[in-house]
């Protein structure tokens, strides 16, 4: 891969998002084929990126609603004896608290107390432990039971293959100035960005050099 300078990359990509913005609607002088003339393997990505987007619509359709029934039939925090962990983060308890590992600790710590105490002591935390796992297991049936673990893993998964089938999709050689146009809206537009950062979510050095690629091939661009 040619290695390009910050300060030439970005002239670049001006002159890119210049000139593909200029002849994004020019068809019929466009020198270069359309897309039904369009190389076979452009035309099946183009296609799967097409195909995978309506699925992660609907996956993430189907994710949402299987959210609520799955906040809607939540277990109540109230089950988890909350007097044998007092002023601690509930959440954390819930979710992320190590039982067993807690357990362990109490009782190397418990050794220091009078054995009868221990004991009395002992047998309360361990229900309360008991308590967290039971939490778990209820929510867990929960969302199975509404579909939402389910949801979540097709959603996921959708995604993942789309970011896959986009990158491909960019780093593939447009054909024309519409397909150019495409690439340039994928990776810079809307849909191109990551929700959390905003930043291209497309965005490393392979698919800019085939972007400037294609500039030079079909605008007669120059990277400075």
């Amino acid at each position: 891969m040619q290695a390009h300078t910050m300060i030439p990359t970005r002239r670049a990509l001006l002159g890119v998002l210049a000139t593909a913005s200029a002849f994004a609607g020019v068809t019929a002088l466009s020198l270069v084929p359309a897309h039904a003339a369009a190389p076979p393997a452009w035309n099946r990505c183009l296609r799967k990126v097409e195909r995978l987007r309506a699925a992660c619509r609907g996956a993430r359709s189907r994710y949402t609603e299987a959210l609520a029934r799955a906040e809607a039939g939540r277990p109540s925090l109230d089950c988890i004896h909350w007097d044998e962990f007092l002023f601690a983060d509930r959440h954390y308890v819930s979710q992320h608290l190590d039982v067993e590992a807690e357990w362990a600790h109490f009782q190397s710590a418990s050794v220091e107390l009078d054995a009868d105490v221990a004991k009395q002591a002992g047998t309360r935390f361990r229900k309360a432990l008991d308590s967290v796992t039971d939490y778990r297991a209820a929510e867990e049936r929960n969302e199975k039971a509404a579909g939402f673990t389910k949801a979540r893993y097709r959603a996921a998964n959708l995604e993942t293959r789309l970011h896959d089938a986009e990158c491909e999709l960019v780093r593939m050689p447009a054909p024309d100035t519409e397909a150019l146009r495409r690439k340039v809206e994928l990776m810079f537009g809307p849909t191109g960005r990551d929700a959390s950062t905003r930043a291209p979510a497309h965005w490393c050095d392979e698919s800019l050099d085939a972007i400037i690629a294609d500039a030079n091939r079909l605008l007669g661009a120059r990277a400075a």
